[in-house]
């Protein structure tokens, strides 16, 4: 017995110093890359600009602007803030979010003063995605909805989505367009076009097939030279985009990320167009850092192929924070969760009150081949938060942060020292 009781206290002392040396090894994990990035750079203010205005050089087609999390108050005010701005210096007149496409159709209405949607809240309520659900977005839009009114016909403003996960609703505004204007689905009515708008999962398998020859045949008759017919029939084919996405493998990550974001960049092209139709030569989109970048990632991110066509003429500025409380959702809804980026760039925000931002071209052309100069050349770290919080986030920092070479990827950044979370608006 006493044998034994040695043996169980031995044990014992083996699995606490096991646990000890676990959670010294995790917050050295944690924690050191964070201490080794708080240093100032004596050289950053020779590039760096306190705020956000960063000066777009001639010949860009496509503005991106990414942001490290969906959660955050900082990121959400500057799609607003780098709007104004590249609508009082560039030729943008327009806005697209990661976002249904359908669902900017019904917010452009709004900020266009026609349409059912009477206010800015009502028109957020209808982007699908909890994320936009913030007073930054209903202020955005309220924004683009005043600019409209005292503008001339040819400068106003519109409002765009570019992402394929809401069928449902581009289903509601194809059929919305059908009523208005007369058109008969090869069905013969636009009733299969409601249902699949009040539920995709309430049409039986027997009607699928007649849904999307509705479909097919509204797109393929449509006269898109007319700008509200030509935004119809991209509807249509978000539709037919959503259908082969659901149809992959659900469990290959990869090929479903490659299929989304090839079909958003596709959408960027065709907004790029419509633009371009009503004398627009930018256009400014925006989401997460990971899907504007041209940093190669696990798969081919949308900011590649958008690379891939415009060349030269897309222009990147991402975002990052040093520390953040961000809203993520949580197996019980959202909460609020603590992260650092250890992004030394973004530690420089102490020195500019808070937020600055940086052009890497002007480092590297730069007389200067300072500490900044040497930094932006090598793989650092930098925050990249999704929309789902899971316990291990909170101890694996490569959950929550990415190592890129950051020039590689955004050819400006907006860094942030703290950035604080959203609140969500209440749906009712």
């Amino acid at each position: 017995m006493k044998v034994l009781k040695k043996v169980l206290k031995v044990l014992l002392i083996i699995v606490l110093v096991i646990v000890v040396l676990a959670a010294v090894l995790d917050a050295a994990w944690i924690f050191v890359p964070q201490i080794q990035a708080s240093k100032k750079l004596a050289d950053i203010k020779d590039y760096g600009h306190e705020g956000y205005q960063i000066e777009i050089p001639e010949g860009k087609t496509v503005i991106a602007l990414g942001e490290a999390s969906h959660g955050n108050v900082e990121f959400q005010e500057l799609k607003l803030s780098v709007l104004k701005h590249l609508v009082e210096t560039t030729g943008v007149r327009s806005f697209s979010l990661e976002a249904d496409y359908a669902e900017g159709i019904i917010v452009n209405e709004y900020i266009h003063g026609v349409g059912d949607i009477k206010d800015a809240r009502e028109a957020v309520k209808m982007l699908t995605y909890g994320i936009y659900q913030t007073q930054q977005m209903v202020d955005l839009v309220q924004w683009m909805h005043d600019y409209n009114q005292g503008a001339d016909e040819a400068d106003k403003l519109s409002f765009y989505g570019f992402d394929i996960r809401c069928p449902e609703i581009d289903a509601k505004v194809i059929a919305d367009y059908c009523d208005k204007n007369g058109i008969t689905p090869n069905s013969g009515s636009t009733a299969l076009l409601k249902e699949f708008a009040e539920k995709e999962s309430a049409i039986d398998d027997s009607k699928k097939d007649a849904f999307y020859a509705d479909i097919n045949g509204i797109r393929d008759n449509l006269d898109t030279s007319d700008a509200e017919a030509h935004s119809i029939a991209i509807s249509c084919e978000c539709v037919i985009k959503a259908k082969e996405h659901s149809e992959l493998d659900p469990t290959d990550y990869i090929a479903s990320s490659n299929e989304r974001d090839k079909a958003m960049a596709e959408n960027v092209s065709k907004i790029a167009a419509l633009e371009k139709e009503l004398g627009h030569d930018m256009i400014f989109i925006t989401g997460h850092d990971g899907h504007v970048s041209t940093h190669p990632l696990f798969y081919t991110p949308m900011g590649i192929n958008i690379k891939n066509e415009f060349a030269d003429g897309y222009y990147i500025i991402g975002t990052d924070y040093f520390k953040t409380t961000c809203n993520i959702v949580n197996s019980k809804g959202r909460g609020n969760y603590n992260f650092c980026s250890a992004d030394p760039m973004a530690y420089q925000a102490k020195q500019f009150n808070g937020m600055y931002c940086i052009r890497f071209q002007d480092v590297l052309d730069g007389e200067n081949k300072g500490a900044t100069y040497e930094l932006i050349q090598k793989p650092m770290n930098a925050g990249s938060l999704g929309e789902s919080y899971t316990p291990v986030m909170s101890f694996v920092p490569i959950t929550n942060r990415v190592k890129n070479v950051m020039p590689e990827g955004y050819d400006a950044m907006i860094y942030v020292y703290k950035a604080t979370p959203t609140k969500i608006l209440p749906r009712d």
